[in-house]
């Protein structure tokens, strides 16, 4: 089976070299480094653009940021999307700003409204039908987005705690690394824009959709 990884390259010292050493200890042999302008720029250009070159025979591709991982967590994602051919997508657990993302303790996999785009496991298959993540989303909502399409078109998304996934360096080490600091700026950029992107899109229905247990969802949402 062809397996890829296409790994966002990163500013932050060492983070970068420590993704792909997981990647060559996991014994996946094709990987794309995608740049990603200095660290802050967008990641959905950036994952866009390695994605179209990844070889036509690539079943699935493991899309990395800046994580660590056991080297078991790869064949285990693998195993578990090739039981789920309905699948488009997994995620390892980690410790996300969501619930739902989060390691229970109970080594499970899980169907979930939305994933994050952190380190999901993308059937290829899926992407080309689903599409491209929306580049006009260049730091957030993508992710949404992406999930949202992949629902309306009947695939489901999973997530497993089997092996929880470390991204935590952001939030203890965030003092140490300027580029850290200007991603989060970044982000509360274009917080506004892209909400009203997603609304603008699929009116109130992507919330209800994919947050149902939002406290604004199924209610509307103001955009200011």
């Amino acid at each position: 089976m062809s397996v890829a990884a296409l790994i966002l390259q990163y500013d932050e010292p060492g983070w970068t070299k420590a993704t792909m050493d997981c990647v060559r200890a996991s014994m996946l042999e094709k990987s794309i480094l995608c740049t990603f302008r200095g660290g802050v720029g967008s990641m959905s250009a950036a994952f866009n653009r390695g994605m179209r070159h990844i070889a036509p025979d690539v079943k699935y591709t493991w899309m990395l940021t800046n994580v660590t991982f056991d080297p078991a967590m790869f064949l285990h994602l693998v195993d578990v999307i090739e039981q789920h051919p309905t699948c488009a997508a997994i995620h390892p657990a980690f410790v996300s700003d969501h619930p739902h993302i989060r390691p229970t303790g109970r080594n499970e996999v899980r169907e979930v409204p939305y994933i994050e785009w952190t380190a999901p496991l993308v059937r290829m298959a899926a992407w080309r039908e689903i599409g491209e993540l929306d580049e006009q989303m260049p730091y957030w909502g993508m992710d949404l987005d992406w999930s949202y399409r992949a629902k309306l078109s009947g695939w489901k998304l999973l997530v497993s705690d089997v092996y929880a996934l470390n991204h935590t360096y952001l939030r203890s080490h965030s003092d140490a690394f300027d580029v850290t600091k200007r991603r989060k700026r970044e982000r509360a950029k274009y917080d506004v824009s892209t909400e009203k992107r997603l609304h603008g899109k699929w009116g109130d229905d992507w919330m209800r959709l994919l947050w149902p247990n939002h406290p604004r969802a199924g209610r509307g949402r103001i955009y200011t």
